[in-house]
């Protein structure tokens, strides 16, 4: 069981961004763009996690055993674009012990994905996007001898996607 707090704070420099000509793989565009950027910082936004979990293991015997475990997010960004959000995300594990040597296991995970800043090319330029849940699903062998060790995993992980609109003839 325990608590976190992890608090940070961005910095933005703006840019200046503009679509210029058209090209493709055999035809190489004939224009040249130099981007202008300002050499100004401004503050962007600042970000606060608090979170309060807890995870217990229970053995069933003969090798056996399971791992269960619970995530209280608070997540704020602070910004004219923001967002608050606290999810509870899962863990779950099941364990089997062939030998003292020797872990097998299947994990599945779930965690708060930040969300990213829309590109300029979309109606909803720089807009936060909201948090995400992504979600991991492992399984995997550890060996522990005496002066070495040997891991190996297989995952999966599934992210979630933003849907945005395109700006009106904007992209080919």
């Amino acid at each position: 069981a325990g608590v976190s707090h992890q608090s940070g704070l961005g910095w933005d420099r703006p840019n200046v961004y503009s679509n210029v000509g058209k090209g493709n793989l055999y035809q190489r565009s004939t224009l040249r763009h130099d981007a202008v950027a300002s050499r100004a910082t401004t503050r962007g936004d600042e970000t606060v996690q608090q979170a309060v979990f807890f995870s217990d293991t229970v053995d069933f015997g003969r090798g056996w055993s399971a791992l269960a475990g619970w995530r209280y997010n608070d997540f704020q960004v602070k910004s004219s674009s923001g967002y608050h959000t606290y999810p509870v995300t899962p863990t779950y594990a099941l364990m089997f012990k062939p030998s003292d040597a020797v872990t097998l296991y299947a994990s599945y995970i779930e965690s708060l994905e930040a969300g990213s800043r829309v590109g300029i090319d979309y109606v909803n330029a720089n807009e936060l996007l909201d948090p995400t849940i992504s979600k991991q699903y492992e399984i995997g062998a550890k060996i522990e001898a005496v002066r070495w060790s040997a891991n190996v995993a297989a995952f999966r992980l599934e992210r979630g996607a933003n849907i945005d609109q395109p700006i009106a003839g904007s992209l080919p």
